[in-house]
């Protein structure tokens, strides 16, 4: 009990960022007792849940433009956002406030996900989405904006600008996106 007790006690205290990141494991957690097939080991998310391309069905589930940033593919692409978002969330609250950085972070998701159906769509592909990534490429995006010259230290590497890290992350995130692209099999989610 003491361990759940604990949670709530942070959860109540912490700010913003301690907050999304216990409502994605939340999600997580939920989603692991809904839609994992644990024979094939994959998750199989309903489509009033991802985000897809296609507008014959975003036009009738037009609310999975904000879904789709609360779930996730599996506890990697959880573990990897969580921790961008913990990092990306650092940098940004040094300069804006945690009512900027829950309006940035939806925005971004939301205004992310407008573009990924009209892109997909405009190549005629059909294709579910989920993930935190563009809300915290967002976040991470407006920081480097602000203060590109912002000096980091980083544990192992040293002392680092931040927008060669978003420059590193924006540069993944381009290349998962032309696998994608030029993958002959779009029948898979595509995780963000």
């Amino acid at each position: 009990m003491k361990f759940l007790e604990d949670l709530k006690a942070q959860y109540q205290h912490g700010g913003i960022v301690q907050k999304l990141i216990f409502w994605n494991i939340g999600f997580f957690v939920l989603s692991i007792i809904l839609f994992f097939d644990f024979k094939l080991q994959n998750f199989s998310f309903p489509s009033y849940i991802t985000l897809n391309s296609s507008f014959e069905v975003f036009k009738f589930k037009f609310w999975t433009v904000f879904t789709y940033m609360f779930f996730h593919n599996g506890f990697l692409h959880l573990l990897f956002n969580m921790l961008m978002l913990h990092f990306s969330s650092r940098s940004f609250l040094t300069f804006f406030s945690e009512k900027q950085f829950l309006f940035t972070y939806i925005a971004g998701g939301i205004f992310s996900g407008i573009v990924f159906v009209l892109f997909f769509n405009a190549l005629g592909s059909s294709i579910p989405l989920v993930g935190a990534s563009a809300s915290i490429l967002t976040i991470l995006v407006s920081a480097t904006i602000y203060k590109p010259n912002y000096i980091l230290q980083i544990p192992l590497i040293g002392r680092i600008k931040l927008w060669y890290i978003t420059a590193i992350l924006v540069g993944i995130d381009i290349v998962f996106l032309l696998q994608i692209l030029f993958s002959s099999n779009t029948s898979y989610i595509v995780i963000g």
